[in-house]
């Protein structure tokens, strides 16, 4: 939480010494009441617009509910273990995929070896590309904030269900979903602002998230900064909205504790992995080559390249080091660069 709060002390600390005490305080009462006013307003507007809340549904906010990722196993296995926990109890995929509830099954069929049923609803949304970063060349994370939650509104515009899931870490769909009247549950699997972020803005360190232009520059770099900043404490305040808060891994829990606005410590819930596959195969073959599998989505913060250059730095060291002693010696040295490598 602390990190999220930064923006907003600094405010009151400016506050006190430009106003006064007396004046920050009055302020701050003021701004409190109007804050608590608005959201009355919004709650007030919701259960008036929005359709009634249907009682014991789930509804599992995901647009890209047809992907292949890790994000789309937590989806389609937190689905099937309410099918088998509550099999009366009405399921709803938020998706813009554009494809029915069987296509969908099937995919996770597909791609997951998850087995789930076609007992549940497929509401469609339209303005999916609203989350597509490439959509704002500037302010790229205030622009995906606003987007989701317009995403999150014609979501609950179709429906309105009594458990609000989001498996997607859009935390901006929470006070919407909130003050509609749902209970909201979120799987984060990587904050939106990080500590990290920040540091390499401040440090100056040219990124995929980081433009050299901005990284040159000791204005912009600072502007950068105060901007993260003000991003980390509306996306804490948002993800104080959240009833039940789960991470996918200490790290994650770690950054979450810093930015929501929540006393109660995330709950880590480690992605599901299948390795019944896997355990099939067996230990005792004898490979002729050595292979190192990187297995990862290609995104600008895995960091391929990185792994390529370790892996270069790893193979010269391996050949220069490379003795008459055959195959066995050349894995030993293999696995020493490996650990030099990993432990500097």
């Amino acid at each position: 939480m602390l990190l999220s709060l930064a923006a907003p002390v600094a405010i009151l600390v400016l506050s006190g010494l430009v106003l006064g005490p007396k004046l920050t305080f009055t302020a701050l009462v003021a701004n409190s009441g109007l804050i608590c006013t608005f959201l009355l307003l919004i709650h007030l507007w919701c259960t008036q617009k929005l359709p009634h809340k249907q009682k014991g549904a789930f509804g599992f906010f995901h647009p890209f509910a047809n992907g292949g990722g890790g994000g789309e196993r937590v989806l389609w296995c937190a689905v099937a273990a309410v099918q088998a926990v509550a099999p009366e109890a009405q399921v709803i995929i938020f998706s813009g995929d554009g494809l029915s509830a069987q296509q969908l099954l099937e995919s996770a069929a597909s791609n997951f070896n998850i087995t789930v049923t076609d007992r549940f609803q497929v509401v469609q949304l339209h303005n999916r590309h609203l989350l597509l970063p490439e959509r704002y060349p500037r302010f790229t994370l205030l622009g995906q904030a606003l987007g989701s939650f317009r995403l999150g509104h014609e979501a609950l515009k179709n429906a309105v269900p009594e458990i609000f899931v989001d498996t997607t870490g859009w935390a901006f769909t929470y006070p919407l979903a909130r003050l509609a009247g749902c209970k909201v549950v979120a799987y984060t699997h990587y904050p939106m602002v990080s500590a990290n972020m920040l540091q390499r803005v401040m440090l100056r360190t040219f990124t995929y998230n980081n433009q050299l232009a901005v990284a040159k520059s000791g204005i912009r770099s600072l502007i950068k900064v105060v901007y993260y900043y003000v991003v980390a404490a509306i996306y804490g305040a948002a993800g104080g909205f959240a009833n039940v808060s789960i991470v996918n891994s200490t790290w994650t829990a770690d950054h979450i504790r810093q930015l929501w606005w929540k006393w109660k410590a995330p709950t880590v819930v480690f992605p599901p992995c299948n390795t019944l596959t896997l355990q099939q195969l067996p230990l005792d073959r004898k490979l002729k080559r050595l292979y190192l599998v990187s297995v990862a989505q290609f995104r600008p913060e895995k960091n391929h390249r990185l792994q390529l250059e370790a892996f270069a730095r790893v193979r010269q060291a391996a050949l220069q080091d490379q003795d008459s002693a055959g195959n066995h010696a050349m894995v030993s040295v293999w696995v020493q660069k490996v650990q030099c490598l990993l432990l500097n």
